[in-house]
């Protein structure tokens, strides 16, 4: 792949966000309050899981059960309405104790006090990292995350890398946290892979495709 990007002066630390930063799937929050709130599309959606929820349970497939949901969650609204919900969503969400990792926001804080470029690299849609971030006066960190409407983009796994490029980052960064083996990409090309909250058998899964083991935190 050929990308403009080059290599990094000042060290590149990269934060999952979902699993990270936060409990759980916040867009996947979003879009069952916005179905949930809706009599026809709960219908919908209803009608939609026999072919949607099976995907959503496989790695390869999450991207289209994903995309099926939030076509349901957007049907009517026009993508300024839908980004506008997701800001108040977020902010709502960013105040919740329980929803935010707050040693993982910490350990963000202390890379941006040390100096490095600190890029939330997320699955999660943009505005709604940006409005969940804003609450803990973090939305000026860099984020590189998914994106709705005309020009969306899904940045997930391989893609991520993509994501990245197009920013000016290539590989290798200094380190990279995430909760998912999906973000093989990311640790792979890190100088200090991190798997945060990560059971026994994710790390030693890890540990053989990256051909090294990573480093564990925990982080509640």
């Amino acid at each position: 792949m050929k990308t403009d990007a080059v290599a990094n002066p000042t060290p590149v630390v990269l934060f999952d966000f979902d699993g990270v930063l936060v409990h759980g799937d916040s867009f996947a929050r979003f879009l069952r309050a916005q179905i949930g709130a809706s009599c026809w599309r709960t219908a919908l959606a209803l009608l939609a899981t026999p072919v949607a929820l099976p995907l959503l349970l496989t790695r390869r497939g999450m991207p289209t059960g994903a995309r099926i949901y939030s076509r349901i969650a957007q049907l009517g609204l026009d993508h300024d309405t839908v980004r506008e919900r997701m800001r108040v969503f977020g902010a709502a969400l960013g105040q919740r104790a329980d929803i935010v990792i707050a040693a993982g926001i910490a350990a963000l804080r202390a890379h941006l006090a040390a100096g490095e470029r600190v890029i939330i690299v997320s699955g999660c849609e943009q505005t709604l990292v940006h409005a969940i971030l804003a609450q803990h006066a973090l939305d000026h960190v860099e984020i590189v995350a998914s994106r709705i409407g005309p020009g969306g983009r899904h940045c997930y796994g391989e893609h991520k890398l993509q994501a990245l490029a197009e920013v000016g980052i290539a590989p290798p960064w200094s380190i990279a946290y995430s909760d998912s083996l999906s973000d093989l990409p990311l640790l792979r090309n890190a100088h200090r892979p991190v798997l945060v909250n990560a059971v026994k058998v994710l790390v030693e899964r890890a540990a053989v495709a990256l051909e090294r083991v990573p480093e564990r935190c925990d982080w509640q």
